[in-house]
């Protein structure tokens, strides 16, 4: 599902590439948020698999902000989301403080800071 979304592999590797870059310092080097202490190479592998099988999408489709929400409750302390704002390139991906909620709710839409 997460893969028609973006469109091709390389739509998809793109996405891993920019959403990693953002993500690695702040939350894949995180031990609250992966305990495991993945390499970067699995935070990145990680992030693709998310994308190409998410438990839940959603999208965001304000203006100015479009962007897709993908949800996995099988990585992280409590859950992983990737954001992808194809538009603006940018996104990151992270274990939110209140797991599933965090995406459930909607406030990745507004504010993906965590």
């Amino acid at each position: 599902m997460g893969t028609a979304l973006l469109g091709s592999n390389e739509e998809v590797k793109h996405a891993v590439d920019v959403v990693v870059d953002h993500a690695w310092e702040n939350h894949g080097q995180n031990p609250d948020e992966y305990p495991d202490g993945p390499t970067r190479a699995d935070f990145r592998a990680m992030t693709e698999d998310i994308i190409r099988n998410p438990d839940e999408v959603r999208i965001d489709t304000t203006p100015n902000n479009y962007g897709i929400g993908f949800w996995s409750h099988d990585y992280g302390s409590r859950g992983t989301i990737v954001i992808w704002r194809p538009g603006s390139g940018g996104g990151t991906v992270f274990s939110p403080d209140d797991g599933y909620e965090y995406f459930n709710e909607g406030r990745w839409r507004t504010n993906y800071s965590n």
